[in-house]
């Protein structure tokens, strides 16, 4: 009996079936490969965080000093100097690079760590571009304003700020703190019209902040306390003001006081600006009007033109109107025109009569009598 063998048929849908079996297959098979591969990458991240502790074991003193709060950083390079940790080639990568580091935050007697792990291929003893980085929410930046260690207060001011034209500028104060804020803080804000300082005549609005509870527990998790104040609404104004923040008193959870580490020369108080304010309308400008016979198309223009202390220039999108006129003597403009500014200011420019003399008639030849001349 002979053997039949397949037809071309048959062999056409094995190979289509075994195709979409693979393609089934090739995803899961490289998420399993991705998975093993960054198990690898945890378990030195694992390493590292153990040489961290060692670490702050041996030099508690001298990243703290003896505050009862502190936050500091520790990079590879001073674990690896310190013979606390080793370079180990993973699958061609190294993870010996500037976003490799553990950052450390003493409550007391407690620490939290929290790592960024950055890894690529190696050059010269570095890893450049990085191409993997642990955790996905990692610490991608070493922040020194504030994470000082013992060089200063780890309390940070932000203060929001706009270069655009407004008519009202709004802000408000962040603090930021990996050692938590204390809930008796003092802060006051006032606006100040141009580069001076603020004097006996300002009115200092003082700030509102919902200083959130539980926050030990947070940043033994390895976050940063975020608290914001209220809006800070600008005085209505033209020019330039600059927001001053003055700081009574604003302390971390363990009485660290905040201390101006960025700008000393200011002592207790940060400013941020200028922000820049343009309250005045803008000016409608009628322009092509001709008191002299033409014999061409007149166009008569709406146009805006933005004056004051600031202006902010004129919004082209929104900037006037044209009409064209082509036979006649005088007319009105037919609509109203509104013009605005880019901060906002409106104005309307009322309908008005313009003088508009076209002429395209040509003269036209006459004799009189039996003159031979025309005129």
């Amino acid at each position: 009996m002979k053997n039949k063998g397949f037809t071309l048929v048959e062999l056409l849908i094995t190979i289509v079936v075994l195709g979409i079996i693979m393609g089934l297959a090739f995803p899961v098979i490289r998420q399993v490969q991705l998975q093993n591969e960054r198990k690898k990458y945890e378990t030195y991240a694992e390493g590292l965080m153990t040489s961290a502790r060692l670490y702050v074991d041996s030099y508690e003193e001298d990243m703290f000093g003896h505050h009862d709060t502190g936050c500091a950083y520790i990079t590879y390079d001073e674990l690896v100097e310190k013979n606390l940790l080793e370079d180990v080639p993973i699958s061609d990568m190294s993870c010996n690079s500037e976003k490799t580091f553990v950052r450390v935050v003493k409550l007391k007697n407690q620490y939290a760590y929290a790592y960024s792990l950055g890894c690529g291929k190696k050059e010269d003893n570095k890893a450049e571009p990085v191409s993997m980085l642990l955790p996905e929410d990692a610490i991608h930046e070493m922040d020194h304003d504030l994470c000082r260690g013992r060089e200063g207060s780890n309390i940070r001011i932000k203060v929001s700020h706009t270069d655009r034209y407004l008519r009202k500028a709004t802000s408000k104060v962040t603090l930021e703190s990996p050692t938590g804020i204390a809930g008796n803080v003092v802060l006051y804000g006032t606006w100040v019209k141009g580069t001076g300082r603020p004097n006996d005549s300002n009115e200092w609005q003082i700030l509102n902040f919902d200083i959130p509870s539980g926050q030990e527990e947070t940043i033994l998790g390895g976050d940063i306390i975020k608290v914001d104040s209220d809006d800070i609404v600008s005085p209505k104004g033209d020019g330039e003001y600059y927001l001053w923040i003055r700081v009574d008193e604003l302390k971390d959870m363990f009485g660290e006081a905040w201390e101006n580490t960025e700008h000393p020369e200011e002592g207790n108080y940060v400013h941020v600006g200028p922000f820049r304010l343009d309250n005045t309308k803008p000016e409608c400008i009628f322009s092509g009007e001709n008191t002299r016979w033409k014999n061409g198309d007149v166009t008569i223009s709406i146009t805006c033109e933005d004056r004051g202390e600031g202006p902010s220039g004129c919004d082209l999108e929104a900037s006037g109107e044209k009409q064209k006129f082509t036979k006649t003597n005088q007319t009105d403009f037919t609509k109203n025109v509104t013009i605005k500014d880019k901060a906002g200011n409106i104005k309307i420019c009322d309908r008005r009569e313009v003088n508009v003399y076209i002429d395209k008639d040509p003269p036209t030849c006459t004799k009189n009598g039996d003159s031979k001349e025309w005129t």
